[in-house]
């Protein structure tokens, strides 16, 4: 087989007829073999929000076995007190009950607003969804068995599972987390969080609670909270600073747009705005790309992009206008030449949501005269969290002047763009939405 790359999204599989002498029942190993390594790889690769006290990030391959370690104590404690749990099975769905996460990711809970965790919860049973399709059918049973919560068993696990972040947080580095993770620097509005979250755990957990009456759980989480809030209260949180690196991960969101659909009051003329040429050294088969892009020929940049649809790691640098000049003639017939206007969605959109937000709307020119998008951009260290502010943002906020998203059109990709002319994409468009 093929080397695997690692952020692939297909799990690999062996052909029976490339091994014809051996029995069907080697193979199928082999290929459950292959899946399992898959996910448990990827669990491996995929990080969490809490950081341990050596400052690494905690892994949700890591988050597994602690909740596997805990479930069974949790559940032999809780027999001594009147339950009827076998903590070998509350131990095996530890370690299985995020599996889905290998495509999901493990987006943060903390701090996300009600449409954002709408989001959360939609685009991972879309995931989910996904990835029991390929895994094998004893997993993907337990898997369901554990997400339906078909067995006090799994019920308790997934309420200990609640405990692990508040648990790193106070053995591990939660107060740099707070701090410079989420911007949390007074202990009041952690208690505000806390009390957000507390609330939702009783609502499952606690008496008259979704899944079980487990107040013994409750009352163990409540003491967790206190301990942690103890120890930021006792911080200094002058030793914090929130982190000004640029995110690793850009989920981008683009729309098409009508200029006379623009609100009157967003005047065009009196936005900052900029002259952007763009082309292209390498378009890669995978849609990985290398291009250079200048700005009112006073600013110069080139940038690598991985490959992706939507979510793509992105590496920036700086040029002169001698170098610029020199990778521009190696662009010829994968050029874009486009006038951006820059709106910032602070005072468009209600309830903080455009905080941080910036709608770029480019109006292009030369081959591609008639052409209006508007893109906006989620920033933040990991994927999932991107992927699940952009959801959010276009299924609850995205104003209503904003036409049909065309995200994930390769047409409307400006490495697609860069080598068509507005006919060429009108008469593919037509085919297309």
């Amino acid at each position: 087989m093929e080397p695997i790359p690692a952020d692939t999204r297909t799990i690999p599989q062996i052909n029976p007829e490339k091994y014809p002498d051996q029995p069907e029942i080697c193979v199928e190993l082999a290929n459950r073999a292959l899946a399992l390594a898959w996910v448990n790889e990827r669990l491996s690769l995929t990080y969490r929000g809490p950081i341990h006290s050596d400052g690494s990030d905690e892994t949700v391959s890591g988050h597994s076995h602690m909740v596997a370690l805990l479930a069974p104590e949790v559940a032999t404690l809780l027999n001594q007190a009147g339950y009827t749990l076998d903590p070998r099975e509350a131990g095996l769905f530890g370690s299985e009950h995020d599996l889905l996460e290998a495509l999901a990711g493990d987006p943060v809970t903390f701090g996300l607003t009600p449409e954002q965790l709408a989001a959360k919860q939609k685009r991972e049973h879309a995931k989910s969804a996904e990835l029991l399709e390929h895994l094998p059918k004893y997993t993907a049973d337990r898997v369901r068995l554990y997400e339906d919560k078909a067995t006090l068993e799994a019920v308790v696990t997934n309420a200990v599972d609640k405990w692990t972040p508040v648990l790193l947080d106070i053995i591990g580095d939660g107060v740099r987390v707070m701090a410079e993770k989420y911007g949390v620097r007074d202990l009041e509005e952690l208690k505000k969080f806390h009390t957000m979250m507390l609330d939702t755990y009783i609502k499952r957990f606690g008496k008259d609670g979704q899944f079980g009456q487990l107040e013994e759980l409750v009352g163990a989480y409540k003491i967790l909270i206190q301990e942690f809030e103890e120890k930021f209260a006792a911080a200094d949180l002058t030793e914090y600073n929130p982190t000004k690196e640029r995110p690793k991960y850009e989920v981008e969101r683009k729309f098409l747009i009508d200029p006379s659909d623009i609100p009157p009051e967003i005047e065009l003329d009196k936005l900052k705005r900029s002259r952007i040429r763009q082309g292209y050294i390498n378009i890669g088969e995978d849609g990985s790309e290398i291009r250079v892009r200048s700005y009112d020929d006073n600013r110069y940049e080139l940038t690598k992009k991985s490959a992706g649809s939507t979510t793509r790691r992105e590496e920036t640098i700086v040029l002169s206008d001698e170098e610029f000049e020199i990778f521009w003639a190696q662009t010829e017939g994968q050029r874009i030449e486009k006038t951006r206007y820059y709106l910032n969605l602070d005072n468009i959109l209600e309830n903080g949501v455009g905080d941080d937000l910036v709608a770029e709307i480019d109006i292009y020119d030369g081959d591609l005269s008639g052409l209006c998008t508007v893109e906006v951009d989620f920033l933040d260290q990991r994927p999932a969290d991107a992927e699940t502010k952009a959801l959010a943002f276009t299924d609850s906020h995205k104003p209503t002047w904003f036409g049909a998203d065309v995200s994930n059109n390769r047409l409307l990709k400006n490495q697609s763009l860069a080598r068509m002319t507005k006919q060429q994409l009108d008469e593919q468009l037509a085919s297309s939405l």
